[in-house]
């Protein structure tokens, strides 16, 4: 199993085994509007800080 579910239950298994370490956040963005390439780098490196 790949992907965004082989890893929530990764997590899940850890959580199950008192280890509460792993967080998973997703960034989503959509497509609407018209944009320079690169333009939610800034969004998304405040949120890999976070």
């Amino acid at each position: 199993m790949n992907g965004l579910e082989a890893l929530l239950r990764e997590q899940e298994k850890d959580r199950a085994a008192g280890d509460s370490t792993h967080t998973m956040k997703i960034l989503m963005v959509h497509g609407i509007g018209r944009h320079l390439p690169g333009y939610s780098a800034r969004l998304r490196e405040h949120l890999m800080r976070a």
